[in-house]
């Protein structure tokens, strides 16, 4: 890490590295050895990104104004010509063709064919445009209020909207391949789009493990797919099935905003902190130690006063994990329900309200919390189970009943059956840990009556499950000795 002031970019041209700098101007370091760069040169008079648009000649700029500079000799640029932008935020090349996004305005395109005669092609007046990316005759635009825009640029002058697709959160950079788009969202971690129908685009994944959203910019690199997070870090995905995000690792204690590549190499603006640079290569080899969420992962219907068991794979040693719910994902909080458990592969909990439609869990390691997963799609949280009609429950829950309770020593449940069912008993403590099995088997229609002799468990409230079947009875009973 080199640090400068404040570092809002960072550009590479032949063997220099350009740092956009807050207030110094555009800082330039030699990176021919990326273990070994040397400053080279300040240039206080540019600001913005520096592009490369072929023949020795490069763009610099895009916050206020632009400047046509000739790098036949790197050290003694040329300035041959200049235009304005006002406030750009973006810029995308394609040929000798440049797509500025300037805050509030919309889209410019430049032609720098003549690199001595800058030449507006086109302007798309859409002030919600906040990034873009170019792929053949097609040009992805990330929204402010969230979501992506697909204009077709087939003609280069007369660009068309041909599809789009609502989000919730600005996009601040975005990448594609192959119709694929990864956007990093500002609030709300990493959207994957399918836009190679452009009438029917599709989200087909999102990430939002970060512990902050303030997710900045993507980059591609073969099936690695890196987001930078100003507050949570780099971190690296496996891609190679883009409806699955799979983190492979991460770098922690750095602040990257902006990204980017060359060979092995990865380049990052760290803010306040100016520049890191990264050996790449062997990320995916990183072995990957992880959890895998497999209840509720999505589409559930939990009934809260109910007990649930959370159930989760791993291939990792940790001890004890964090388990989170999030009652309205992705924009809630995350609340959690057991700070340290037991890393066993479940957990059972006293499902709780609110009542809601978008719930998701979090498991993740204490000892390392960014060894995690979430419930892959929304489950429910309601009052009532799959069974709601009276007549169709097996257990006639008016006949369903502890006495007494409180208790000292023994108490009895009581229960009638209409058809023969599988029947369980099992009895909690309040951690939702399991204390006894009463019975497991199969019992006939009537009337049943289950015993707990409690004598060698501790004096407390206790809960215990009753279930027939389908249906789920839960309630508390104490004991008092």
């Amino acid at each position: 890490v080199y640090p400068q002031t404040i570092t809002w970019g960072v550009s590479l041209y032949q063997h220099f590295l350009y740092l956009n700098n807050d207030p110094g101007g555009l800082v330039t370091w030699n990176v021919s050895n990326p273990n070994f760069p040397s400053y080279a040169t300040t240039y206080p008079q540019y600001r913005g990104d520096v592009v490369d648009i072929g023949n020795n000649y490069v763009v610099v700029g895009g916050v206020q104004s632009c400047s046509v500079l000739n790098m036949t000799n790197p050290s003694n640029p040329v300035v041959v010509s200049s235009f304005q932008i006002s406030n750009g935020i973006d810029v995308a090349a394609l040929d000798t063709l440049l797509f500025f996004v300037e805050r509030d305005i919309g889209l410019k395109i430049i032609s720098v064919a003549t690199p001595s005669l800058p030449t507006l092609i086109c302007e798309i007046n859409n002030t919600g445009i906040s990034s873009v990316a170019i792929e053949r005759d097609r040009l992805y635009a990330g929204l402010t209020s969230g979501g992506l825009s697909v204009y077709d640029i087939t003609i280069r002058s007369n660009p068309v909207l041909i599809g789009s697709i609502a989000g919730t959160s600005t996009a601040r950079r975005l990448v594609v391949r192959d119709g694929i788009v990864y956007v990093a969202n500002f609030n709300a971690g990493v959207t994957v789009y399918n836009a190679n129908n452009t009438e029917n685009i599709q989200v087909i994944n999102s990430w939002h493990g970060f512990t902050s959203g303030n997710s900045c910019d993507v980059l591609l690199s073969g099936n690695q797919l890196f987001v930078a997070n100003g507050t949570d870090g780099l971190w690296a995905f496996d891609v190679t099935n883009p409806s699955v995000l799979s983190p492979i690792g991460r770098f922690r204690n750095c602040s990257p905003i902006i990204l980017r590549l060359r060979e092995n190499y990865l380049y990052t603006a760290e803010y306040s902190n100016g520049f890191s640079i990264y050996r790449i290569d062997t990320a995916a080899t990183v072995p990957q130690t992880t959890f895998e969420l497999t209840h509720p992962n999505g589409g559930e219907r939990l009934v809260i006063n109910s007990l649930d068991t959370i159930r989760w794979n791993t291939n990792n040693n940790y001890n004890a994990v964090m388990i989170k719910i999030n009652y309205n994902y992705p924009n809630g909080d995350w609340v959690t329900i057991d700070g340290s458990s037991p890393n066993d592969g479940q957990e059972v909990w006293m499902v709780t309200g609110p009542t809601t439609n978008h719930a998701r869990i979090k498991i993740c390691a204490v000892a390392e919390p960014d060894t995690m997963d979430i419930s892959e799609s929304d489950f429910e949280i309601s009052t009532s189970g799959l069974m709601d009609v009276a007549d169709n429950l097996p257990i006639s829950s008016n006949l369903a009943r502890v006495y007494p309770n409180p208790f000292n020593q023994t108490t009895s449940f009581n229960f009638t059956l209409k058809n023969a069912e599988n029947v369980r008993v099992d009895v909690f403590n309040l951690r939702g840990q399991l204390v006894e099995s009463l019975i497991s088997e199969r019992m006939s229609a009537g009337e049943h009556t289950v015993k707990w002799f409690a004598n060698k468990h501790a004096s407390g409230t206790y809960l215990y499950r009753l279930q027939a079947g389908k249906q789920v009875l839960t309630d508390r009973v104490v004991l008092l000795k």
